[in-house]
């Protein structure tokens, strides 16, 4: 177990590279770049802004994060983009936000990244304050990253989380009480756009993991629900240690994934037999997310207190 020392604020986004790199994002406005086995900072990447969210492309050349707006007096979000080859800054992706029903711009952060498998789209979701202080859906939007560079939104308006098959072009949104699974992008932003759906029991969900045979899992309120969109395997669902899943990630080799949750702590699952395996306490207070590394056995863990990096124990 290491303790990645360096962010002076809480960690809110976690992502590795295909080479074992790790990327973390921070509300003390920067990004920084890991070297995991030795625990040092590579680099460090001045943001300006909290940071919500970040993802690695699956050639570990392009690194995309975003968060807060940079100025609440405008509509535009933007998603910065960086080459990790060249260590250089690329064109953004710019988010207009919409304004509300009587017109005032409205501040929307992006807490959600997720690259296609071939790296030629992006897809990002927002989340705004709604009544008495709760973070609600604010939509999503898929760029293209090459000619033509189109921008579509996502056809699910209160879209909360997005998330890329690893394989494939197929797309995970989760909204306001439901979940969507698209073939595609292109489909994905069609009007009355053709999906399998499925209702959740809670409001929001904020944990998506995909597992190497094609299931989804979703943490919803403290369950984990596993669904297959192609219908070949029955849906399930498991009952976690948490009052509430607030992020998941799944081994890309192995049948074993991690979520944490609130109380503190991460647990890790057999995705094979749908139960628990073991559990952690870091001790670095609320849970915002978790990354399995390439390896499929190590990963990593951002909270209030920090960041930690550890070995799966799935003995």
């Amino acid at each position: 177990m290491i303790h990645l020392t360096g962010h002076t604020k809480d960690v809110r986004a976690v992502a590795f590279a295909p080479d074992g790199r790790l990327a973390s994002g921070s509300t003390d406005g920067t990004v920084r770049l890991w070297d995991p086995g030795r625990g040092e900072c590579i680099s460090t990447i001045r943001a300006g802004r909290p940071v919500y969210a970040v993802a690695v492309a699956a050639d570990g050349r392009t690194l995309a994060y975003s968060g807060r707006p940079a100025r609440t007096d405008v509509r535009d979000n933007l998603i910065e983009l960086r080459d990790l080859s060249a260590d250089q800054n690329l064109d953004p992706c710019v988010w207009e936000m919409p304004p509300n029903r009587a017109g005032i711009p409205t501040v929307r952060s992006i807490w959600s990244l997720s690259f296609s498998a071939d790296g030629q789209h992006l897809a990002a979701a927002s989340r705004q304050l709604g009544a008495g202080n709760h973070v609600n859906g604010g939509g999503a939007r898929v760029w293209q990253l090459s000619p033509p560079y189109t921008n579509l939104p996502i056809a699910v308006p209160s879209a909360y989380t997005v998330a890329f098959s690893p394989r494939g072009a197929g797309l995970t949104v989760t909204g306001e009480r439901g979940i969507w699974f698209f073939l595609d992008h292109v489909t994905a932003a069609k009007e009355n756009a053709e999906a399998v759906t499925s209702s959740l029991p809670c409001d929001w969900a904020a944990a998506v993991a995909h597992l190497p045979d094609g299931a989804t899992i979703v943490g919803a309120n403290s369950f984990l629900l596993s669904f297959d969109p192609t219908g070949r395997t029955t849906w399930r669902k498991v009952k976690t240690g948490f009052r509430a899943v607030t992020s998941a990630a799944a081994s890309p080799i192995a049948p074993f994934m991690v979520i944490g949750g609130s109380p503190n702590g991460v647990e890790i699952y057999d995705t094979g037999a749908g139960i628990r395996r073991t559990a952690y306490d870091f001790g670095i207070g609320k849970i915002h997310a978790v990354a399995f590394a390439p390896d499929g056995l190590t990963f990593a863990v951002a909270g209030d207190g920090g960041l930690m990096i550890c070995d799966a124990d799935v003995g």
